[in-house]
């Protein structure tokens, strides 16, 4: 419960953020896999123990999303997190390209994906972590979009999985002034198991 007093503008914003904190914050309801979750006042009401105030409860609608046998293009983003929330509703700052992933501070980005620090391999950049590792491939002004490459299994990865195209110049800028999207890829290829062969851990991209 929540009591308000202030200006009908104050009062919107405040709700609009505890709407938000009680959508992202909840526990989701399955184990893995996106949901998504919408909240809306339910009912609105003047208050019987005090007149001159209005009540406003608000829900929270639920809705879990099918499960995909394989991550579609431009989804990379999802293996990053195990069972998230995602709020529906809220704005988002405008992208400067369409069809975009997630955009999220590189230092968040790396933290999820159990990185300390931007590594260089080949003159190439990556944030890599034991079992994790982010590709910038597209750099759009002051953008930089990467993809995720990952080892469902927990084990190492090494940077040679890293088959992606890239912009030669990408990663160039100061990486920590640009906005970041997680989830662009021109094409992707699953090789799970192929560089066994050649005694490199096998991968698996989406």
């Amino acid at each position: 419960m929540v009591e308000m007093d202030g200006s009908a503008a104050s009062i919107s914003e405040t709700g609009e953020q505890l709407a938000w904190l009680g959508a992202a914050l909840r526990s989701s309801p399955r184990r893995k896999g996106l949901v998504y979750c919408t909240p809306s006042i339910r009912s609105m009401y003047q208050s019987r123990v005090m007149p001159q105030a209005v009540v406003f409860e608000i829900e929270f609608e639920v809705e879990q999303l099918p499960e995909s046998p394989d991550i579609a293009n431009g989804q990379c983003w999802h293996g990053i997190f195990k069972n998230p929330i995602i709020v529906k509703g809220f704005p988002i700052l405008p992208k400067l390209q369409k069809n975009t992933g997630l955009e999220i501070p590189l230092n968040l980005m790396a933290g999820l994906a159990r990185a300390k620090h931007v590594d260089r391999f080949n003159d190439k950049v990556y944030v890599k972590g034991f079992s994790t590792m982010l590709v910038p491939t597209k750099q759009f002004k002051d953008v930089v979009y990467w993809h995720l490459i990952y080892q469902e299994d927990g084990c190492r990865i090494s940077y040679l999985a890293d088959n992606l195209q890239r912009d030669d110049d990408v990663g160039s800028l100061n990486l920590a002034s640009c906005r970041h999207i997680l989830g662009w890829c021109s094409e992707a290829n699953f090789y799970a198991g192929e560089l066994l062969k050649s005694n490199l851990p096998g991968y698996k991209t989406n």
